[in-house]
């Protein structure tokens, strides 16, 4: 695995759905029955008509495994919680896909009211889903302080891992939860816990380039694990020079989680200085590392927006089209981040801009790198062959999309805007027939919706199984968006 890949076994929980086209999506949350789609639509009346005639129906479920308590719990409709609960809802019911319950979907999304009322009517608050995440997993990972904070006080275990090893504090860590960081350590949660990789919360904010979340942790006593690493990112360079004339082998150590050296470090953490010093001591420019993850120093430099760092390690040899185990380069990273002068200058450094370059600006909403890109060739109308990772580490693996399609997916619609004004298809499909519109529609946002239309999107056109946009707009109760392609002719 390479950078973006890092003991990713789960995306985000959709985060949790894996965005795959909408075979796989399936308009997410699928509603065949009346009564899942009153419970998508928040029509408390007609769910308490249906059940009165038919009670059996409680807990039905889809083909996805989904009941309508679920699909309640995610769209945090409240009333409909509580009258499915006091009906007799199952609250253990877990959907196919990742087995997750309704709780794990009342605390990914932030209903608090709604787990609230879900523990108290007996969901055990350390329910586990196919990956071993528990709710407060998921709460974490979505940033939700005042989720976390309930499910702490309705028992949640604060060092509780997944199947990785990964504590809650290394969701939050990771993904810059700062605040909900301070909350599990106030409440105990372990600074130096280690998951299967070795990798502690340390390890995962450093490597994210969140600056705050290494000092809060550093200030709570969190360690790398080994002097010269904990110098390194300190860019303390007096003990780094003392270690090295004690050991000079330690030029080139590897730490214990990743096999990164002190020079991936060094550019991980954005010193130049103990760069420069490293360099000069015969630190190795293109060091490889364990576990698949063969990224090179310039890989993080590039990563971090390090324009100094990317500057010094090509002056001094670094190959600028290296490429990681997941076919990722410096320029990959670059992009991804948003680091438009560090895209600049690895192009006039003769980075290749490949197929997938655009895209990559496209899914995390960088208009001005997505501009440069575009100026230096890029296709506006290229087509994906691999997987990609938003910002919001969404996975999107259907290939065949084009910019566009992973613009309007995120939501940017200001990325959306310039691609159509550069020509970009707006009724391009995916390998599943999926367009743009479709996308617009299932993830529900409505002005994509009208710029699309309004620079002639198909409103009717169909995916591989036949589903249109209007369909996904139904199934995930957007009236508004149905009604508007609805007056643009749109049927299901």
């Amino acid at each position: 695995m390479g950078i973006i890949m890092a003991n990713q076994k789960k995306a985000i929980m959709t985060t949790v759905v894996l965005l795959a086209g909408l075979t796989l999506a399936g308009c997410a949350v699928q509603a065949p029955t009346g009564l899942m789609k009153a419970s998508v639509s928040d029509d408390l009346a007609t769910v308490q008509s249906i059940l009165t005639k038919k009670p059996e129906l409680i807990n039905a479920e889809n083909e996805d495994g989904w009941t309508s308590l679920h699909i309640a719990a995610y769209k945090g409709h409240k009333d409909i919680v509580e009258f499915l609960l006091i009906k007799g809802a199952k609250v253990t019911t877990r959907e196919n896909h990742f087995r997750q319950t309704p709780l794990h979907d009342a605390a990914q999304y932030g209903h608090r009211d709604i787990a609230g009322l879900l523990v108290d009517y007996g969901t055990n608050v350390n329910i586990r889903d196919k990956f071993m995440w528990t709710p407060l997993h998921a709460a974490v990972a979505e940033g939700h302080k005042d989720m976390a904070e309930l499910l702490i006080a309705k028992g949640a275990k604060i060092n509780v891992k997944e199947d990785s090893g990964r504590t809650p504090l290394h969701f939050a860590a990771r993904d810059n939860r700062k605040e909900v960081a301070e909350l599990l350590i106030a409440k105990g949660a372990d600074i130096n816990a280690k998951d299967d990789s070795g990798r502690t919360p340390l390890h995962a904010a450093a490597i994210e380039g969140h600056k705050d979340l290494v000092k809060l942790l550093r200030k709570r006593g969190a360690s790398m694990g080994s002097k010269i690493f904990d110098a390194v990112q300190r860019g303390d360079l007096g003990t780094l020079k003392v270690l090295l004339t004690e050991n000079p082998k330690l030029i080139n150590a590897k730490d214990s989680y990743l096999s990164l050296s002190p020079l991936s470090w060094a550019a991980i953490e954005g010193h130049k200085e103990v760069a420069e010093f490293l360099i000069y001591k015969g630190a190795d420019i293109g060091t490889k590392n364990k576990t698949g993850r063969d990224a090179s120093p310039l890989h993080w430099a590039a990563k971090q927006g390090g324009k100094d760092l990317v500057e010094l390690l090509i002056a001094k040899g670094a190959m600028v089209d290296s490429v990681d185990k997941s076919g990722v380069t410096p320029l990959h990273l670059a992009v991804m981040g948003g680091h438009k002068e560090v895209v600049e200058l690895l192009i006039a450094n003769g980075a290749e801009i490949d197929g997938d370059t655009l895209h990559r600006a496209a899914i995390n909403g960088h208009k001005e790198v997505a501009e440069l890109l575009i100026t230096k060739g890029a296709d506006v109308n290229a087509k994906t062959t691999s997987r990609l990772f938003s910002s919001t580490r969404r996975i999107v693996r259907a290939k065949g999309s084009t910019p566009l399609h992973l613009a309007v997916v995120e939501g940017h619609k200001n990325v959306a805007e310039f691609l159509i004004d550069k020509k970009a298809d707006v009724n391009a499909k995916d390998i599943t027939g999926v367009t743009p519109l479709h996308w617009a529609a299932i993830r529900g946002y409505k002005e994509i919706v009208g710029l699309l239309i309004a620079n002639g999107a198909k409103v009717n056109s169909k995916d591989k199984d036949g589903i249109t946009p209007l369909s996904c707009a139904i199934w995930q109760g957007y009236e508004e968006i149905a009604e508007l392609l609805r007056k643009q002719g749109a049927v299901e």
